[in-house]
């Protein structure tokens, strides 16, 4: 009788022990998560505020990702911030080029100097959000780390590749109908579920489709920029085009890193 008391009574420190665990992890999720959000909005704010003047938006940024480092610098991240800020300033050209959108104060090539800071800057705070809510039950069944084949690896990366000059190449020469450009753009993203059908990609689709637009509904009324062919606001197709943008990001720095 003794013996099964005792068994019981450590059952239930287990038991309690185990709650205080979780009570202790659901806070540091959540102050994870207001964290990575107070980041995001500053650097929206700072755009918001200090567009019409270049050097100060750029500074702010710069300051944001000092921030951004000093907590989060793995090589993973630093590779987030390159990988962006390369494919959205490519992005940015060609779209500005076409005339799918204008900025209000262009430093150079029509767009401002501080557009591949915003776009490392915010895949960083992202791709935290992704994992922090994951942390929270959604996508948090993580791929093991597995060897992969040279060419494996490189087949892997030549699709990531393709699919984004795919989508890149359809929103220039489609934007004028908003209807067609996201049918097809739909039509890429379900190719590529296909392919990589992980919660976590479901995810950062998510994330992207949902808190990437409000930078444009912040700053567009403000005049920072502006799409030539609105639907409202914003064309019909972009938090696709952003939630896709998200997810490839991810995956390309994902493959570069895997052994």
């Amino acid at each position: 009788m003794k013996k099964r008391g005792k068994e019981k009574g450590k059952r239930k420190e287990n038991k309690n022990e185990h709650k205080n665990i979780k009570k202790k992890n659901k806070k540091n999720i959540e102050k994870n998560l207001i964290l990575e959000f107070v980041l995001f909005a500053f650097a929206v704010l700072s755009i918001a505020f200090f567009w019409r003047n270049n050097v100060i938006t750029t500074w702010l940024l710069i300051f944001g990702w000092l921030v951004a480092i000093l907590l989060w610098h793995k090589k993973e991240d630093i590779l987030f911030f390159v990988a962006a800020a390369v494919l959205g300033l490519i992005i940015e050209l060609i779209g500005v080029h076409f005339g799918v959108w204008a900025y209000g104060n262009p430093s150079w090539l029509g767009i401002p100097v501080w557009i591949p800071l915003a776009y490392g800057y915010s895949s960083i705070v992202i791709s935290k959000i992704g994992k922090t809510i994951s942390n929270f039950g959604f996508g948090q069944k993580v791929e093991k780390e597995r060897k992969t084949q040279k060419y494996k690896k490189a087949a892997e990366l030549i699709i990531e590749c393709i699919l984004y000059v795919a989508a890149v190449s359809l929103m220039v020469l489609l934007w004028k109908n908003n209807i067609i450009t996201l049918i097809m753009l739909l039509i890429i993203w379900l190719i590529a579920i296909l392919i990589w059908h992980r919660k976590i990609d479901i995810l950062f689709f998510i994330i992207g489709c949902v808190i990437c637009p409000i930078v444009d509904f912040v700053n567009i009324p403000l005049g920072v920029w502006t799409y030539t062919n609105p639907s409202f606001i914003i064309p019909i197709w972009l938090p696709l085009f952003y939630g896709f943008g998200s997810v490839l990001s991810q995956r390309i720095v994902k493959t570069i890193l895997r052994k």
